[in-house]
């Protein structure tokens, strides 16, 4: 639906009826056009100031996002705007009689901050043409190539705004004379202007409120494009949708991982328990298999040796002790790579005969029982 916001101080209707007439006779797609006026301001007297005379916008074409209002708030935004310095383009725009055509990072590169708040609204395409009586303001959400066909159009469309100069200073005389009749302003006129005042002041309150949240928004959406690898286009509404694709594939991914992860544990612990077979009831037959091996006289096990395991939390302690004979340091080191054990500290002293051994090794995954890590390490001492 289209918007009309027509100012207590606007023009006759004719001039709304004309910008909206130029609006929609134009291929290319311009969001709103804002008409300028001159005049002479009263505090400084005759400081020549530009305000808004009236305006048109029109709804989003059919393509756009539909919660895409930015160009919307900024043009409503205008409605209390004013502009007296040279420092602004539209003031500029009109005291020097030239037409600004700026398009895409053209409205960035500009030192006016019409220009560049219109870009930071969605604004693509900023034309004013001034004239002899204003500016006329066209702004667009698309790029639209420097075309003067349009400049052409609104010059032979009569609107040199002579009637509607005429128009104006007879309503400034009308109501001059009647308060020179009255001689003072009535109660009820005073209120009506306190109450058009407040109206304004809230009016430019709510504006710079929502401009500072738009303002929060773009920041925040600057952000998140920037974290985003793969944006199909630039607008919010495909950035937000390829913000969740690419939220849920990280989310597929982490699961991936932790399932595999935990697959990986379960193998740990299942090969750990296979390889040396390894069970709950192993230490029954731990003092039978060394009594054995001691009968059978196997040149390869010490049946003076003594181990001892304890587990502190991550790592394991392991104690050996036996005869210093068939170097049981590199015997003990040689188990200990076979089974795989991660040696944190290693530490060998002899006394007389005797050799004492103390290991220090990271506990595997999935083992937390001491007399089955005792047992691995007996089974392999004996091969």
């Amino acid at each position: 639906m289209d918007i009309e916001i027509i100012s207590s101080t606007s023009p006759p209707l004719s001039l709304q009826n004309r910008l909206q007439f130029i609006l929609q006779n134009q291929r290319e797609w311009w969001n709103y056009i804002i008409f300028w006026r001159a005049s002479k301001s009263t505090a400084p007297v005759g400081r020549l100031v530009l305000t808004w005379g009236d305006g048109y916008y029109r709804s989003n074409k059919f393509d756009t996002p539909v919660n895409d209002h930015e160009p919307e708030w900024f043009y409503m935004g205008s409605v209390t705007r004013s502009f007296s310095g040279d420092d602004d383009v539209i003031f500029r725009a009109f005291a020097s009689g030239s037409t600004f055509w700026l398009v895409g990072d053209q409205l960035e590169l500009q030192f006016f901050e019409r220009a560049k708040e219109a870009h930071l609204h969605g604004i693509r395409t900023l034309l004013l043409l001034p004239t002899s009586c204003g500016v006329y303001e066209l702004g667009s959400s698309e790029l639209i190539k420097e075309d003067w066909g349009i400049k052409n159009f609104i010059t032979n469309y009569d609107l040199d705004y002579g009637q509607v100069q005429n128009n104006s200073y007879e309503n400034q005389t009308s109501f001059t004379g009647n308060s020179d009749i009255s001689g003072t302003v009535s109660p009820l006129r005073r209120k009506s202007r306190n109450s058009t005042k407040l109206r304004e002041a809230m009016a430019v309150n709510h504006v710079e409120a929502e401009r500072q949240r738009r303002e929060k928004l773009n920041q925040r959406f600057y952000a998140l494009r920037s974290v985003v690898p793969n944006v199909s286009r630039m607008d919010k509404a495909s950035l937000l949708a390829d913000a969740v694709t690419y939220i849920n594939e990280l989310k597929a991914k982490i699961s991936d991982l932790e399932t595999k992860f935990t697959m990986k544990q379960h193998q740990n612990k299942i090969g750990f328990l296979e390889l040396y077979d390894v069970k709950s009831s192993t230490s029954v037959s731990t003092a039978a298999a060394v009594a054995a091996t001691a009968i059978t006289g196997d040149c390869g096990y010490n049946p003076a040796m003594h181990i001892e395991v304890k587990i502190l939390g991550s790592e394991a302690m392991i104690k050996v002790q036996s005869q210093d004979e068939n170097y049981p340091c590199a015997r003990l080191m040689n188990v200990l790579r076979d089974l795989r054990f991660e040696i944190s500290h290693a530490s060998v002293s002899s006394v007389r005969t005797m050799m004492f051994q103390d290991v220090v090794i990271k506990v595997p995954d999935g083992v937390c029982n001491e007399e089955a890590l005792r047992t691995a390490i007996l089974r392999k001492m004996r091969i």
